[in-house]
């Protein structure tokens, strides 16, 4: 039954505060480096430079985000937790990622308290809950949400989720369709903050059906619970469509992706995204990234201390006695792994509504996989209880053991996928200490108005340093500390004419600069060169890198005011 006894309820529940502690332990031990090492990358600039330029209080500079910002108009709800992130933290980098630290371990938190619910044999329910719990903190194909300032949100969705599938539990053990509603109002908080687990909404239903096998539920409260669960979650996302569609053109307008209901381009996301996941991949994943493990005492002592912290927590929660639950507890166990494999391939699905979004192992995109980390979380678990199932003291110790060094094989992972980042932001440190002692030299009659950057790579590997208007964009407006300056990177998007300079994506202005108070800033040669008109353009241009930079023949038609073609072999 999913009602325990009391007694079993004080015993899971010291459990529960011991795990919790472990969670952590570990959430600190596997990402504490990123308060202190990680920045902002990408849209996060903009972000907080929309915010920073706006009005002080939270209401006016939440409607001044909302009506300013095309991404955040289009999700309300993210619009409120960045404008709330921002009035703690400011331009504080630590403090947002401190933030999305605390986000990480209550989701982790969440799903140990949901795992600990619609468990029910007490031989295994412990270590899986805890197994679940870990699973989703360490998935190691995760490092731009561990990194990215943005990725608030995405952690913020994650706990959503978990809360109405708790919600859930607790509706199905009081067997109350109100408990089953209320269980959706986390959902819309998700759907209106970043929808991307909404291939998610299988999850009600399935933890539904283990609850009705597991307590005798009777089968109309199953069907009328899932009919709730799937139009309430219909109607929110039919409501997100219209809010998009009437209320943010009344806004000022946003930017969305365009969808594509293509069934090639589905299979290949989603074959795409279980294909990463295999153990093959994962494995190569890992002796790819073992070349960017530092073996420094910190990351040494942090991967065994979450080994060892692992196996000492599975021991304990191990039964004592002959496994007289056995069968039930392999049922559970099974069914755990089954819910797991079918919300894998699920949570692509979103993505394969455009061409845009491929899964990846690292860098920006590896945000496409969290719905996966929720997946494998129940799977890993559900693994886990699978095998200690089966009989033999010695075998629970191989159990114990090997999952103990697993999880010390991921705190080692996501600490070496860590580093690009990290660099990165070394990279962006020398960019501002540069821009701020050359700003200072110029003189007052000649400010900067405009700002092109150059003579540095936009990636280190994976991550971007600076690669275009819209983190370059921010920083410039913040470390010069003026809203009017306009400022992009040196790139094959570049097109320029006799009046302006452009950043161009296709047939979308991302940037317009005219030659008035236009500086080329080059960091690596300690310069701010003022461009004042086209010929000087091409000939700072020229000088450059020319991997960087649009082709000398792009470059040498630059010649008229009525300049448009781009070029698009140049490498971006």
């Amino acid at each position: 039954m999913l009602g325990q006894s009391t007694s079993s309820i004080d015993i899971l529940s010291k459990k529960t505060f011991c795990a919790a502690i472990c969670l952590l332990l570990i959430e600190f031990l596997a990402f504490g480096s990123t308060i202190r090492n990680s920045g902002f990358y990408f849209d996060d600039w903009a972000t907080v430079a929309n915010l920073h330029f706006g009005p002080a209080d939270f209401l006016s500079q939440f409607q001044h985000f909302l009506t300013s910002d095309t991404k955040i108009s289009i999700r309300p709800i993210q619009g409120i937790l960045l404008t709330a992130c921002y009035q703690v933290a400011g331009t504080n980098q630590g403090l947002y990622h401190a933030l999305n630290c605390t986000f990480e371990f209550i989701a982790a938190l969440l799903m140990l308290i949901l795992c600990n619910k619609i468990l029910t044999q007490k031989d295994i329910k412990g270590g899986m809950s805890y197994v679940a719990a870990v699973t989703l903190l360490l998935y190691p194909f995760e490092d731009s949400v561990h990194n990215w300032m943005l990725c608030i949100a995405l952690s913020f969705s994650r706990i959503c989720v978990l809360w109405s599938m708790i919600v859930l539990a607790e509706a199905v053990a009081k067997r109350s369709y109100a408990r089953v509603a209320l269980s959706t109002l986390p959902w819309a908080l998700m759907i209106f903050n970043y929808e991307v687990f909404v291939p998610a909404l299988a999850l009600g239903p399935m933890i539904l059906a283990l609850a009705w096998r597991q307590s005798k539920v009777d089968v109309n409260f199953f069907i009328k619970g899932s009919l709730l669960l799937t139009t309430s979650g219909c109607v929110q996302i039919v409501l997100l469509i219209l809010w998009q569609k009437f209320a943010v053109p009344l806004l000022g307008g946003g930017w969305l992706h365009a969808i594509s209901f293509d069934p090639g381009l589905m299979w290949q996301t989603v074959s795409q995204g279980i294909r990463l996941n295999c153990p093959d991949n994962v494995m190569r994943f890992a002796w790819q990234q073992a070349k960017l493990i530092d073996a420094s005492p910190y990351n040494i002592t942090a991967a065994v201390t979450v080994g060892l912290v692992t196996t000492l927590f599975l021991a304990k929660c191990l039964p004592l006695n002959d496994f007289a639950m056995a069968h039930q507890s392999r049922l559970e166990a099974i069914a755990f792994a089954v819910i797991g494999l079918t919300l894998l391939p699920l949570t692509y699905t979103i993505f394969g509504l455009n061409a845009e979004y491929v899964p990846a192992a690292t860098g920006l995109l590896s945000r496409i996989n969290a719905g996966a980390g929720l997946a494998l979380s129940f799977f890993i678990a559900g693994l886990y209880g699978l095998c200690i199932s089966l009989k033999g003291r010695r075998w629970l110790l191989v159990c114990v053991l090997t999952t103990g060094a697993l999880f010390s094989i991921c705190t080692a992972l996501n600490i070496a996928t860590q580093r690009p980042w990290e660099t990165a932001r070394v990279a962006q440190k020398e960019i501002r200490s540069s821009l701020e002692k050359l700003s200072q030299t110029l003189p007052k009659a000649k400010p900067i108005k405009g700002l092109i950057l150059a003579g540095c790579a936009p990636y280190v590997i994976h991550v971007p340093v600076f690669d275009g208007v819209w983190d370059f964009g921010g920083f410039a407006r913040l470390v010069l500390n003026s809203n009017e300056i306009r400022a992009t990177t040196v790139s094959a998007r570049l097109i320029a004419d006799d009046n302006r300079v452009r950043d161009m994506v296709g047939n979308i202005e991302c940037q317009k600069m005219s030659y008035d108070g236009l500086y080329l800033f080059n960091p690596s040669a300690s310069k701010l060169q003022p461009i004042e008109n086209l010929a000087q353009l091409k000939s700072a241009l020229k000088s450059l890198n020319p991997e960087w930079r649009p082709s000398n023949q792009t470059i040498d038609n630059w010649n008229s005011s009525q300049t448009t073609k781009i070029d698009t072999d140049a490498s971006l």
